[in-house]
């Protein structure tokens, strides 16, 4: 009976780290939220479009809250809850050379995606395009380090933490994907057709990327890079 008791227990455990990996994603909003929402009028005009000019202030300001809220949900929420080291949800070293070549190709990939989906549904391609073109230094500079800690929060938790759980149960390819769909329809704008079919694309480039257990940072490149030139896109 022990060995039965034994993994039994071993089974409670691996369903809780799956639904503790799919309560963290659920948070993912934190992040933006956080560094966002309390420089709301700083950050948009009156008649609601993004300023040109945004105080120095305000972008470290957010990015020290975006700090704080990534050291809660990854730091604290994640690894210490679930006793998980970096290294075991894919922080580990990697060729530098490597890492950025296939973040600048996974960012061209992503970026692709999002402008495909757009495309699709009836949107001007070059008239985002030019927008993308054509952000301020200091909106630059903003998307950029939210960028940057978006991209180290959702990398952790969905192809780090989540995509790692589902493949110990169904395998690579079926997690890969189910992360895709999770990560599309948990995703700002949430539920518009346009905007999911954008995340799909976007989660497989970086699925694929994280792969069956490569390191995340390639991944996180290619996210960061995407989010500083897309922007609100």
């Amino acid at each position: 009976m022990k060995p039965i008791r034994i993994a039994g227990v071993v089974r409670s455990m691996s369903n809780r780290r799956l639904l503790h990996a799919a309560g963290l994603c659920v948070l993912q909003p934190l992040v933006p939220g956080v560094m966002l929402a309390p420089f709301h009028d700083y950050l948009w005009t009156p008649d609601d479009t993004l300023a040109r000019s945004i105080p120095l202030w305000v972008i470290a300001a957010s990015a020290v809250a975006g700090v704080a809220a990534v050291a809660l949900l990854v730091g604290g929420l994640l690894l210490r809850a679930a006793r998980m080291s970096p290294a075991e949800i894919g922080w580990r070293a990697e060729s530098p050379a490597r890492a950025i070549a296939l973040g600048v190709l996974g960012a061209i990939a992503s970026t692709a995606a999002l402008l495909a989906a757009a495309a699709a549904f009836g949107a001007d391609v070059r008239e985002g395009l030019a927008q993308m073109l054509g952000y301020s230094p200091s909106q630059r500079l903003m998307f950029a380090s939210v960028g940057i800690l978006i991209a180290i929060a959702e990398e952790s938790l969905f192809r780090g933490y989540l995509q790692g759980e589902l493949a110990r149960r169904i395998g690579f390819r079926g997690a890969y994907v189910v992360t895709a769909v999770v990560y599309a329809l948990w995703h700002f704008p949430m539920f518009q057709p346009a905007s999911v079919v954008a995340r799909l694309g976007q989660g497989l480039v970086y699925g694929a990327l994280r792969g069956r257990d490569r390191p995340l940072a390639s991944a996180a490149i290619a996210h960061a890079l995407c989010w500083s030139f897309v922007g609100l896109y």
